[in-house]
């Protein structure tokens, strides 16, 4: 309701903003980073920032978008890669999609394996939410990869990592190798059996460690809500290098601490 009624930022506002961020960011010696949610009219804004000589940092771009399996929506990204296909400092080669929500309590809308417990150790008939049908996110994938796109995906549960990992196995079986680097983003429950997939499908395991730090999100939050064989499965970075993968570390500033 508030959002409806706030005026917009004019594009002078936008760049100093986001130049507010980006120079916090070089003061700690960061000289790229990587947009995990850009819409077009973020991209103007990096696009000023250049054009005025301000930019001064590496943007990888990884363009919002939705699970649709859209002839449309693929122009429209792939136009929008070509706008800064030669950029010297801006790289538009990625898209981003969510595939579930989070997993703390009360939202809990990380897609699960197995229901959510009530607080009490008592099973509910909820496995969160669902953000696509697999055959369709099994088609944008698929075309993602064949168009050179690298995908990376927001997931939580275990649910949806086990999802989008189908999705880049039946990519695979349809494009063949590529080297795109698709990630997944966040990881905090990931089912053992799926572990070795990541090196396997050669998928990066793009994880914000901070967050598996004890805390009122990780304990009070999430641990009396998961069957405590999930809990324990919670951000499996080691269980994920044993088994091959490769991992990236992120921030999701401004989501976490820089």
């Amino acid at each position: 309701l508030v959002a409806a009624v706030v005026p917009p930022l004019s594009l002078a506002e936008k760049m100093a903003l986001t130049q507010q961020a980006l120079d916090l960011a070089r003061a700690r010696g960061i000289t790229t980073v990587q947009d995990a949610w850009a819409s077009e009219a973020e991209m103007e804004v990096y696009a000023a920032l250049a054009d005025a000589g301000k930019l001064k940092m590496r943007v990888r771009a990884t363009l919002a978008s939705e699970i649709v399996d859209d002839e449309a929506e693929y122009e429209r990204l792939i136009d929008l890669r070509a706008r800064f296909a030669n950029h010297p400092l801006i790289r538009a080669n990625a898209v981003k999609l969510f595939s579930d929500g989070v997993i703390e309590y009360p939202t809990q809308t990380a897609a699960m394996i197995t229901p959510y417990l009530d607080g009490k150790g008592n099973e509910t008939a909820n496995y969160g939410e669902r953000y696509f049908e697999q055959d369709i996110l099994n088609a944008y994938v698929a075309r993602l990869d064949a168009e050179g796109f690298t995908v990376h995906t927001h997931s939580i549960g275990d649910f949806t990592t086990r999802a989008v990992l189908d999705a880049h196995q039946a990519a695979r079986e349809q494009n063949g190798e590529t080297d795109n680097r698709h990630q997944i983003s966040h990881l905090q429950v990931v089912d053992p059996a799926d572990f070795a997939r990541f090196a396997e499908l050669g998928v990066i395991a793009n994880m914000q460690l901070f967050w598996a730090l004890p805390d009122v999100y990780t304990i009070d939050a999430v641990q009396p809500y998961l069957q405590p064989e999930r809990h324990k499965l919670m951000y499996p970075a080691g269980s994920l290098v044993r088994a091959g993968a490769l991992l990236a570390g992120g921030s999701d500033w401004p989501v976490d601490v820089f």
